[in-house]
């Protein structure tokens, strides 16, 4: 099977204009995730967005374009809200977390988060 990750990253987007502010921040966010993986390499991780459908066309690329394929875009299957996207991207985590890894949700927008990712999940995998 695939290599499984240490950390998944998860998160949900809508950006209805490629123009909305937080645009950027979502995009810096992925590129921390791809600088995050880059100096963590013994820490193996990647962030699955699970993007509403109603974004606009140009928002999975944006995004995963500026996570360097340490970020997955995945369109909403489903109909419904943050929650129902929220489900998704456990779903899609799940898959590609080892099983003694970790999964943190964290609003995409919110950059400075990933920087404290291998502290927030140290605990879990090893069960401190």
């Amino acid at each position: 099977g695939a290599a499984k990750y240490k950390l998944v990253f998860i998160s949900v987007s809508y950006y209805p204009s490629v123009d909305h502010g937080r645009v950027q921040c979502a995009r810096d966010t992925c590129m921390a995730v791809h600088r995050f993986c880059k100096e963590n390499q013994d820490f193996k991780s990647h962030m699955i967005v699970v993007n509403d459908k109603s974004s606009h066309p140009d928002i999975k690329n944006i995004l995963a374009s500026a996570g360097c394929g340490d970020v997955t875009v995945i369109k909403q299957v489903k109909s419904g809200k943050k929650g129902v996207a929220l489900r998704e991207a456990i779903e899609h985590a799940v898959r590609i977390c080892d099983p003694d890894g970790a999964i943190a949700f964290l609003e995409v927008e919110k950059t400075d988060f990933v920087s404290f990712g291998k502290i927030c999940a140290n605990p879990i995998i090893n069960k401190t």
